[in-house]
């Protein structure tokens, strides 16, 4: 009989893991609480080497190359304009790129129309209210009255996640970082497509990227101060303007220009500290992504994507769906655990106070845990997909 998969959450994670699923044979379906999971929302990711080779394992590398801009070369930028370091990242592993940046809302698209065609369904605008285990099976309740039964619920839907609470009621709900991600897309002459820049500030990071006819894309995380997650909506798009203005404007950067060129600016997106969640299963219900190990400082996605083949592995390989859920966990939990570690360090160095000659004395730091031969085990990971899961 054919095992029955039910997805919730239709963003990266729950898109890929309903693609790998699909392609497995197992019959999928994907529910995701907003009309349009994808939308324009979210700014531009960079996705490394280890995500995308997530994504060519099961045939979704060449459409995603198709949407993106191909990084060839990072630059780590101080405030004031000096350049730190330069990494080359124009190797490229099996024919692929080694890194890509992607706007999510065209990466969940590209998702979203492949979990389509492996024959998975997607309905949208349906909010989980609840989920019970039955015989052999779980019942999946929604906000509009409908049911759902399957033989595993997966839960792919973000930091908040419902999935995680119907597990264990136990478990902490992510603690706000005090800081937010803000986006933007605008046009500028004189910046090299194929590059990657960060320019590290004073509890920040500003990034930016240009595609070859001269569109921009950029990201910035700033500081909130007091202002709690709820708040975060109510500061004016000036108010976001002027406080990135205060963040990024000072030195001999493109940050200024790109910030007041920029005619829309993205919503802000709260960003929530590295947390190791006790529980990623219970019975026949999972979780995956964010919804498990909310790490953030650019490592959550490519994160997700290799959580979404992983899983799917398990279930294609081993027909007993819980022991399929632990030997998931088992397989995963080691790697994740040394993620969250990173974040964490990550984070020390993104709040020092930084600027000057201190950017001078930690670049050395940055290139080395984040960018060189220390991050090896973070980009080569392979998802092997072509091979058996054995327990």
């Amino acid at each position: 009989m054919t095992l029955e998969a039910t997805v919730v959450g239709a963003g990266l994670a729950g898109s890929l893991t309903a693609v790998a699923l699909a392609r497995s044979g197992i019959a999928t379906s994907v529910y995701e609480a907003y009309l349009d999971p994808a939308g324009t929302t979210g700014g531009f990711i960079n996705l490394t080497a280890n995500g995308l080779g997530a994504l060519h394992s099961v045939g979704c590398l060449e459409q995603t190359q198709a949407r993106g801009i191909v990084v060839n070369r990072l630059c780590l930028w101080s405030g004031e304009g000096r350049l730190l370091g330069r990494v080359s990242r124009s190797g490229r592993p099996a024919g692929r790129a080694m890194n890509l940046t992607i706007m999510r809302g065209d990466l969940v698209a590209v998702l979203r129309e492949e979990a389509a065609k492996a024959g998975a369904t997607v309905h949208t605008g349906r909010w989980l209210a609840s989920a019970a285990a039955i015989t052999d099976g779980v019942s999946a309740q929604f906000i509009d009255g409908g049911r759902a039964r399957c033989d595993v619920l997966i839960g792919a839907d973000g930091t908040h996640s419902r999935v995680r609470r119907l597990i264990s009621n136990a478990v902490e709900p992510p603690e706000y970082g005090g800081h937010c991600a803000i986006d933007g897309v605008t046009r500028m002459p004189g910046i090299t497509a194929g590059s990657l820049h960060l320019v590290v500030s004073r509890q920040g990071c500003f990034q930016y990227t240009a595609k070859p006819d001269g569109t921009v894309w950029w990201s910035a995380l700033v500081p909130t101060g007091d202002l709690d997650p709820a708040e975060l909506a109510d500061v004016s798009e000036q108010g976001w303007r002027s406080r990135l203005l205060e963040q990024y404007g000072q030195g001999e950067t493109p940050c200024a220009a790109l910030i007041r060129q920029s005619a829309t600016q993205g919503r802000p997106a709260p960003l929530y500290l590295p947390q190791r969640m006790p529980h990623w299963r219970r019975g026949r219900m999972v979780i995956l992504g964010d919804a498990a190990h909310p790490v953030g400082y650019g490592l959550g996605a490519g994160l997700a994507l290799e959580d979404a083949v992983v899983l799917a592995r398990c279930l294609r390989d081993i027909d007993d769906v819980p022991v399929a859920l632990t030997a998931y966990e088992s397989l995963r939990r080691p790697r994740i655990d040394r993620a969250l570690r990173a974040g964490v360090r990550y984070g020390r160095f993104r709040n020092l106070p930084g600027r000057g000659w201190l950017d001078t004395a930690l670049a050395p730091l940055y290139r080395r845990y984040f960018w060189g031969a220390a991050s090896s085990w973070l980009l080569a990971y392979d998802v092997e997909w072509h091979r058996r899961v054995r327990v």
